[in-house]
């Protein structure tokens, strides 16, 4: 066999072992993330594998997107999310009911870490293109995990803003 041959014979097995690896890796996001999610008709569920790295308390919430450009469209999707809660009596935007779980990803299946569902969240943070609404934090060990959300009831005003699952985390805290 040439040296020629050998060399293209040996850059061919690394070229197939690192596609077989990068693909293990890439198979799973890390956090921080977004996720679309469908909030306009019941029955809508996204689910997704996630992995984490490092041992820490995960945010998790709920983020609707506005047109950075458009003031108009800023101020519809402000009225949808509501007031950010510092008046209990304040308005909470339109309801927006949705049933999330985490489970951790084991050898023998998974074992849930997180169950909730709920209607009502108040307004946390927003930037220049989206509001954002707190749904928990959440204490996660590195390993591989499991997210599902489903949307419980239609809410046809959210039609023509996009919305999205974010699990995220605070580079101040561990």
């Amino acid at each position: 066999m040439s040296i020629k041959c050998r060399l293209l014979a040996i850059f061919l097995v690394v070229l197939v072992l690192w596609i077989s690896v990068r693909g293990q890796f890439n198979e799973t996001q890390t956090p921080p993330f977004d996720l679309p999610i469908l909030m306009q008709q019941a029955g809508m569920k996204v689910q997704t594998d996630f992995h984490i790295v490092e041992d820490r308390e995960y945010i998790f919430s709920l983020v609707f997107r506005f047109n950075k450009d458009d003031p108009a469209d800023r101020a519809r999707v402000k009225k949808l999310v509501g007031e950010d809660g510092q008046d209990k009596n304040g308005d909470p935007g339109v309801p927006t009911p949705l049933k999330i779980g985490v489970s951790s990803i084991l050898a023998d299946g998974e074992r849930p870490i997180f169950d909730t569902e709920f209607s009502e969240l108040r307004l946390r943070s927003w930037g220049g293109d989206f509001f954002s609404k707190h749904i928990a934090n959440v204490a996660l060990s590195p390993g591989r995990y499991h997210l599902s959300a489903e949307n419980l009831k239609d809410v046809p005003e959210l039609d023509g803003t996009p919305v999205f699952l974010r699990i995220t985390y605070s580079t101040k805290t561990k």
